[in-house]
């Protein structure tokens, strides 16, 4: 059985750590400056992660940036394993440290904050998360206006002149790829039967063939796709069915401004 693995903390100088040969990550020169800046500020909020003999499991990037700032000599704090980790639990422990954050930033709230974007860019946020910031920030309505409406748009699918098949309205290789896996798997018969309706999910729809399909259906079709919310004509209709979750706030101010309007 393998020893579990528990942690203290202690202070080594950046000489004494071990760097990791096969370590996958690497940081620019922006990137770089910004740890050199946030030690000179903040000090060092998170220990350099390391092994009971100082190998390097996470805080390569400080160890390089800081030593070339402040030199090899810099004590830092770490947080040191019991026991060696094997080559497996090592990848795993680097893989973990950088990319097994729970949860991502809401653009919304970091809008609320009143930071300027350049400000938030320095500090490092993503690209991607900036991106949202920005978007956001262009649809965010005056002050004066509400953040909700009633006016719900929705993609608009013009209709082509021909009917498609229904093979071209969806991609079940997936699904089925999962039931085949799942059929053979040696599970009991009522967990195969829940797998294998969950497997349903990853059925691949392309609404804008659907939305054309619908176009040239009769009534009973187009009413049964409307109540299946393959298409959504009426969005007060989708709701009713519970095919719009909207929250109770949100309903209360949407069904205000409707009945404003």
């Amino acid at each position: 059985m393998t020893e579990p693995i528990t942690w203290r903390n202690e202070t080594r100088r950046l000489h004494e750590l071990v760097p990791y040969q096969d370590n996958p990550r690497s940081i620019d020169d922006e990137q770089g400056k910004r740890l050199v800046r946030s030690r000179e500020k903040f000090a060092q909020p998170w220990p350099i992660v390391i092994g009971p003999d100082g190998e390097l499991f996470d805080g390569h990037q400080r160890l390089d940036k800081w030593g070339e700032k402040w030199g090899l000599d810099l004590e830092v704090a770490v947080r040191v394993a019991s026991r060696a980790l094997s080559e497996a639990e090592r990848k795993e422990l680097v893989v973990l440290a950088h990319d097994g954050a729970v949860g991502e930033f809401d653009v919304m709230s970091l809008l609320d904050w009143g930071v300027e974007t350049e400000e938030l860019e320095e500090w490092g946020l993503s690209d991607e998360v900036l991106a949202g910031l920005l978007e956001a920030a262009e649809d965010e309505p005056p002050p004066n206006e509400p953040k909700y409406t009633g006016k719900i748009e929705s993609p608009i699918y013009e209709p082509k002149n021909e009917k498609p098949s229904l093979v071209d309205l969806y991609d079940i290789e997936k699904a089925e790829a999962f039931i085949v896996e799942i059929e053979g798997s040696d599970i009991p018969d009522d967990e195969k039967a829940f797998l294998v309706r969950a497997a349903q999910r990853h059925v691949v729809f392309d609404y804008s063939r659907i939305a054309d399909y619908y176009a040239h259906s009769d009534a009973i079709v187009q009413n049964l796709m409307e109540k299946s919310a393959l298409v959504i004509i009426d969005f007060n209709k989708a709701i009713e069915n519970g095919y719009v979750n909207l929250s109770k706030k949100i309903i209360d101010l949407y069904l205000d401004e409707s009945s404003n309007g």
